[in-house]
């Protein structure tokens, strides 16, 4: 009877091995990296302005127009007057802008891919957090001192 119980011991236990290295590939297939989905072009959709205070009137977030607040949040970065981002798979970004002039930045993913890291020629970068990215959608936060502490929220839609 114990020499029972230790094989069928060693065949569970064989069982519950093969199972978990069968769930393992089976999800590593089903899963995306990050970077498959951000690479392509990006429509500027809008600009959302979350405040870490709560403002007068209770609320969190405000919709950006193309005004001065925008202006003045954006201006010492590069994407301020950028309506397209393509990110190519080169880790080249070509942002194209009001004035339909492109600038070229540089592009890197950090983290579990949550993290986009844009590099200028001059060694200078930008941090944003990646809030949601799929197929059709990107979201991204970047923090600012402006006025009172606040997140600016910018979406994206995918161009087809």
């Amino acid at each position: 009877m114990h020499k029972m119980k230790k094989r069928y011991s060693h065949i569970i236990l064989w069982v519950v091995f093969l199972g978990m290295i069968f769930s393992v590939y089976i999800l590593s297939g089903n899963m995306e990296h990050p970077e498959k989905n951000l690479i392509g072009t990006w429509k500027e959709v809008s600009w959302h302005y979350e405040k870490v205070d709560k403002t007068e009137d209770g609320e969190f977030f405000k919709e950006i127009a193309r005004d001065e607040l925008k202006d003045e949040i954006a201006k010492n970065l590069v994407i301020h007057k950028s309506e397209e981002w393509t990110f190519e798979q080169n880790a080249d970004l070509l942002l194209t802008g009001e004035d339909k002039e492109d600038k070229k930045l540089n592009w890197r993913l950090k983290g579990r891919g949550h993290i986009l890291k844009l590099k200028y020629d001059n060694d200078k970068f930008e941090v944003y957090q990646i809030r949601e990215l799929n197929r059709n959608k990107l979201v991204l936060h970047f923090e600012n001192d402006i006025h009172a502490r606040g997140i600016v929220r910018i979406e994206f839609e995918k161009k087809k």
